[in-house]
């Protein structure tokens, strides 16, 4: 086995074998960029990915509120941790003005698989 294959066997079995599907509810700050606020929300440990979800909505004047659909892999073995973890670190990035889960999609199985 190649030494990437034993990295990866090994990072799935550390990460588990679950890759969870949520929509958030994120409301944000105009004047912040849209695009830059889910570049952070990338960037945290254990997303994999972040779609945004239908058409943003004008709240305020200075507020629009938009439906992400997020993709991750919880670090920890406690899924309930995990997600007010991240929820937090989603609400201290610059132009979050709030972050809500509304639904868990779809939990898929990752098949680990020896290339």
């Amino acid at each position: 086995m190649s030494l990437e294959n034993k990295i990866t066997k090994i990072l799935l079995e550390k990460m588990g074998d679950a890759l969870y599907k949520v929509i958030f509810r994120i409301d944000y700050r105009r004047k912040y960029r849209f695009a830059d606020i889910l570049t952070s929300i990338r960037a945290l440990w254990g997303i994999t990915i972040v779609e945004p979800q239908g058409a943003r909505t004008k709240m305020t004047a200075d507020l629009d509120r938009s439906h992400l659909e997020i993709k991750f892999l919880p670090i920890t073995g406690n899924i309930k941790e995990y997600v007010a973890a991240f929820m937090d670190d989603v609400r201290k990035v610059e132009g979050v003005s709030s972050f809500i889960f509304e639904k868990i999609v779809d939990i898929e199985k990752i098949k680990k698989i020896d290339r």
